[in-house]
């Protein structure tokens, strides 16, 4: 039997306003920003999102981002990261909307996507 043309598979996407914490860049841009929801006052890692953001967003995030750097981990457990990654901490005072399919187990973003 032939899929009807009237059936459109959506893809039942959320949102939510992230706070970013820390961020991974290219030269003068971020490549991807590591985010994370006040829980209690603490901060809880929820994943990272790099996607959607144009290169002059990305520019401009960065010099926003760069103001607000901080030494250590804003987070309340160190995020995961691969050996030769370097994330810069900052004040986590900058929220972001992002869209996502859904948390995995582990409470982090799935497919991540930045709405500026």
């Amino acid at each position: 039997s032939k899929k009807s043309d009237h059936w459109l598979k959506i893809k039942n996407r959320r949102s939510l306003m992230g706070t970013i914490g820390g961020y991974m860049e290219e030269g003068t841009t971020v490549r991807s920003l590591a985010l994370g929801l006040f829980q209690d006052g603490d901060l809880v890692y929820i994943g990272r999102a790099g996607s959607g953001m144009t290169e002059d967003q990305a520019r401009e995030l960065h010099q926003q981002l760069a103001a607000l750097h901080i030494s250590s981990c804003p987070f309340s457990a160190l995020p995961p990261s691969k050996k030769d990654e370097v994330l810069h901490w900052v004040k986590p005072m900058v929220e972001i909307p992002v869209e996502y399919m859904e948390l995995t187990e582990e409470g982090f973003l799935r497919h991540p996507v930045i709405k500026l």
